[in-house]
Formats: structure tokens, sequence, C-alpha cells
């Protein structure tokens, strides 16, 4: 079978291997894709590229040389039975020649994540230097391969060979909100008992503060700090960042993100004590901020935070304390325990409410719905509003029927609302 071993601290010092001997072809591919990830984001990443070679790269028998680089029909069989042995619906698109469509029922989570190993599967091969090479048997709609000429589908994409592109069919997603409104004090609590790393804890109050996803502020240096001042023309750290945002396709974005004035003063105490006796050169605040407006790359590239051992700090690292913290503290959100990603969601529900609660004309609150989109890095009020939207008007509504048949009495109470409406019963209960 295929490894991805590696050999230092640098992830790209990496070597593949098929049954203990070195794969000088896949390895150099492996490297070139690799390359094109943030060093946090790869190490996730990893893995799934070690199973895409194991599952699609197998070797011609007696041989070390994928079946996909010599056949590529019989490596998109390949490629199907995988998928079918996995649990997968593959099946031809109605159109002639368009490829396969791939389903996994609800399990959102499961064809997220096949998707994605597709994609590094396709990307690895385009990078093979390999002689001979044979058309890409995993190439998908909308790519257009650079040394072939293409052919528009039905749906308008490009693909070299519309009889091989696999098409993942990824169910809608829908968000979890806790509807608990001392969540927050309650993880606080947890953290205090039962957290071993300090670090942990101040990144996630920092995400917390910031409504941020863990990957923008857990990995985060003092650079976000650094262009988040020089985008007011101070030169002082202030309340606001400029820290990553979630990428699209290839393309890494950035936005900017503000501290409360409270969440700020936590942030820099915390820099000038937990986080100064962990560094190697025991700055503070200060020091790190003269060091970074005068230029020191090293200043500017030194994280945020770290963790147990005094390395920098790591969303994979920072989610097992989480879990370990509210798994011990029995921390749920309906079956499952809480997970850090859940703060998010339960605040941008805050926020519409508090939007909706305003009383000011309707178009003001469109504006205010925008400039919340902007914030969070949607691409818009109703790209947002497609996500939040349903769940925080239809519980509002379902609250606002609540309330009323409370009023009503006791003798009225049987012709309950919640009988001629079971979507709001459903929203009212939490999905």
């Amino acid at each position: 079978m295929f490894e991805i071993a590696t050999f230092s601290k640098d992830d790209l010092d990496m070597a593949v291997c098929w049954a203990n001997r070195y794969h000088p072809i896949l390895t150099e591919a492996t490297i070139q894709v690799a390359e094109g990830y943030e060093v946090g984001t790869w190490r996730d990443y990893r893995v799934l590229a070690e199973e895409a070679l194991n599952d699609y790269f197998i070797p011609v028998p007696g041989t070390d040389v994928p079946v996909c680089f010599v056949d590529p029909d019989a490596a998109s069989k390949l490629v199907v039975t995988r998928l079918k042995d996995q649990g997968a619906r593959v099946a031809r698109k109605a159109e002639a020649g368009a490829g396969y469509d791939i389903s996994f029922g609800d399990d959102r989570a499961k064809a997220v994540r096949i998707d994605r190993k597709l994609n590094l599967a396709r990307r690895i091969f385009d990078c093979a230097d390999f002689e001979g090479k044979p058309s890409n048997c995993f190439v998908r709609a909308g790519y257009v391969p650079s040394n072939a000429e293409a052919r528009r589908t039905a749906s308008g994409g490009y693909v070299r060979d519309t009889g091989r592109f696999f098409s993942v069919t990824v169910p809608k997603y829908t968000i979890n909100t806790s509807g608990d409104p001392h969540l927050h004090d309650r993880i606080e609590a947890a953290f205090e008992r039962h957290g071993t790393t300090p670090c942990v804890r101040h990144a996630w109050r920092a995400k917390e503060d910031l409504i941020s996803r863990g990957g923008e502020v857990i990995e985060g240096t003092f650079r976000s700090l650094f262009m988040g001042a020089k985008e007011l023309g101070e030169t002082r750290f202030g309340r606001l960042l400029k820290i990553r945002n979630k990428p699209t396709g290839d393309t890494e974005l950035t936005k900017l993100a503000s501290f409360t004035v409270a969440g700020a003063d936590r942030f820099y105490s915390y820099v000038d004590v937990v986080r100064r006796s962990m560094d190697p050169r025991g700055w503070g605040v200060e020091e790190y901020e003269a060091a970074c407006f005068a230029g020191d790359e090293e200043a500017l590239n030194a994280p945020l935070f770290f963790n147990h051992y005094g390395r920098p700090l790591l969303v994979p690292a920072a989610r097992v304390e989480f879990r370990k913290v509210v798994r011990l503290a029995g921390i749920k959100c309906g079956e499952r325990d809480a997970w850090m990603h859940l703060g998010r969601h339960d605040q941008v529900i805050r926020a519409l409410d508090e939007i909706e609660d305003m009383d000011v004309p309707e178009f003001i609150k469109d504006r205010l719905r925008d400039d919340l989109a902007t914030y969070m890095g949607w691409a818009g009020k109703e790209e947002m509003l497609k996500i939040y939207g349903a769940r925080h008007f239809a519980a509002r509504r379902a609250k606002w029927t609540s309330d009323f048949q409370a009023g009503r009495g006791e003798v009225a109470r049987p012709t309950s609302s919640f009988r001629t409406a079971p979507a709001l019963q459903s929203a009212f209960e939490g999905w």
C-alpha cells in the first residue's frame, strides 16, 4: 500500500512509498499539490491524499506504475468500484457521455470527504511527470486540461473527456444551533475545571469574540494584527485584525474582523502574561508591536497561540482539547457533544434576532444584514440567509406561536398551532 512519510517539521519534506519502496513520480506530484496549501491545512489533507493514492492509484500487477497512467478506461472502472465499496450510489448522468454522478444520501460529511479526495487525485495525476501519460480519468466538470482540446458539456463546463469525470452530489448544508443562551459560560467553566492547555482556552475565547471560524484565528500570526492596524492607518495594535477567510477553490481570501472592547482587553492581557511566559524571546505586546512595525519578519510570522509543548497551535490539536473539555463537562447539543464551531452559529442567529427586533425601517435592517454577511465572510446577504435564514425565521415564528398559545389559557390550549404546522414544531425543537 501507499504511505506518505515525512522526515521533518517541514510538511513538504515527504516521500510517497509503495510497499516500502520510494516512488519518485508520485512523491514529486504530491509535493507540488501540497505547495498549494497552508501548512496546517495540508496536515489535514495529507491523510486524504494518502487515501486517494491507495484507492485510485493501484499499480499494474508486478510494477509500481499506477493503472491510471497507462489505461484510463480501466482506471475509471476502478474508481467506480472503489466508490461503490464506500457506499456511494454511482450513476451515469442522463446526458450521453456526461460521466458519473455520485451521491451518499444525506451523509454530507462523507460526500464532502469523497469530493475532496477525488479532487486531490485529479491534481496529483496532473502534476505527475510520466512519459506517455494518458488523459486524466479524474477530470471533473468545469476543469480545463492545459494540454488537450477541451469540449463543452451540456451544462456549460469544459472537460477533456466527457465520458470520464466524477461529479459528487453534496446534500444541502443545514446548520445546528445549541439553543442554550448560557453555552459560552458553561464552556468557560469547563475550561476552568478540565482544561490543560491555556492557549486553547484563549484561542477559543478569541474565536468566539471575533465570530470567526477556528482556522481563521487559531493558526493566526501577529501579521493579522499588524495588517489590521495598517487598514486603519494606526501605528499600534488595536481591535481590528486582517485574517484569512474560507478559501474559494484554490484561492485564499482575507477579511477584516474586530474584537469587542472587552475581548481586546482579554486578548492583549493573555499576550502579556500567558503567551509571554511561553514565548522563546519572552516578548509581550509592546515588543511585538515595535518589531512588527519595524518590518521584522520573524515577529510578523510569530504565532498568536502555542500548544502544550510551546510550538504553534494548530486547529486539530485545539479541537482535541476542546472536545476533551466539553466531554468531561457533559456539554451537549442534542445527542452529540458540543463542538468548537457551534458558537459561531449561535451568534449569527442571535445577531439576526437583534436586527429583527430593532425599531427601524426595513431597509435599515436589510443594510445591517448585508453588513453582518460581509463581516462573516459570506458573498452577500442572500447567501447567508440561505443557510441561516430559514432556521432563524422559522424558529422565531415557532416561538411566537408558543408564546401566543401560552397566553390563551388552559381552556383554549388543545387547539395547538403545532398540529397544523409541524414545520414550526421541528424548528422550535431544534431540528
